[in-house]
């Protein structure tokens, strides 16, 4: 998998490889059982700290997408259903991102079209 990090980009690097590797995921660029490059690996391709990788890897093992093992290291994992916290967390970030298109004054018409088409896009990539 490349990575593409933009410094400028006002997200943090942790939150793009997290991002980055999530869709890949989706987009079956990576696939379960999949190995990701080692931390120092990784930190040394991107030239970005360590730290940095290590927090982009604990989130996306606390969310459910990576598992570690000591003889076959980091690799892409089948995540779970949600937990009845992890739900209310994902309605949460759902509902910020959806109350920011109203804000913009997107329809709720629009809004569902674009969630439809996404998730429709999605759908199809893994099939």
């Amino acid at each position: 998998m490349i990575f593409e990090i933009d410094e400028n980009n006002k997200v943090p690097i942790y939150k793009q490889i997290q991002q980055q590797i999530i869709l890949g995921i989706a987009q079956n660029k990576i696939s379960p059982g999949d190995n990701l490059p080692s931390i120092r690996q990784l930190s040394d391709e991107l030239s970005i700290n360590p730290m940095t990788i290590s927090k982009a890897y604990a989130l996306l093992k606390e969310q459910g997408y990576l598992i570690t093992d000591r003889r076959k290291g980091t690799m892409i994992t089948q995540p779970t259903r949600f937990t009845d916290t992890e739900r209310t967390e994902y309605l949460k970030a759902l509902e910020l991102v959806l109350i920011q298109g109203y804000l913009h004054q997107e329809t709720a018409t629009t809004i569902l079209a674009d969630v439809t088409n996404l998730l429709t896009k999605y759908e199809k990539e893994q099939s």
